[in-house]
């Protein structure tokens, strides 16, 4: 609920009436701060909570870390974009933060994925359960090339 009402104030400000560019960049980059810190911070207090020999213990760490970690690639952007008024640079102080932070989100949902069959709870068959992580792999290929193309094509370093 509060993530929905998080959303729906943002989606307000952006593009109801007081709609501007500049102010519009600044909100979506501040909430998208916000936003990435609620979760690193929520992640964390899961993490703490669980006792030291749960198994979800160590992705939920990753998890918190990879949520951190993006969180301080996202604020880096953040100065950028709302204290100097500057486009996003690329490449940016923040760019190794988040390509650090990726590979931890996804080992930590994959993880959370195997502790789940291992569980011994009755999951279904294993295309089932894997389904949704191939149909986003397969939206990630089909959207690679439109992505990318521009980008290598451009000639720019």
């Amino acid at each position: 609920a509060l993530m929905l009402l998080f959303i729906a104030a943002a989606a307000v400000l952006c593009f109801g009436p007081w709609y501007d560019t500049r102010a519009t960049l600044v909100l979506t980059s501040l909430f998208k701060l916000v936003g990435l810190l609620i979760a690193f911070i929520t992640a964390f207090m899961v993490f703490s909570r669980l006792d030291s020999g749960d198994p979800q213990r160590r992705p939920w760490v990753l998890m918190a870390v990879g949520l951190l970690l993006y969180a301080c690639g996202q604020s880096v952007l953040a100065v950028y974009q709302v204290f100097l008024h500057v486009r996003i640079p690329f490449p940016s102080v923040g760019d190794p933060l988040f390509v650090i932070s990726y590979p931890l989100v996804i080992w930590a949902l994959f993880w959370f994925c195997l502790i789940s069959i291992r569980s011994g709870l009755p999951l279904g068959k294993p295309l089932v359960f894997w389904s949704p992580a191939l149909v986003v792999l397969a939206f990630f290929a089909a959207g690679c090339y439109p992505l990318l193309a521009p980008i290598v094509g451009s000639g720019d370093a």
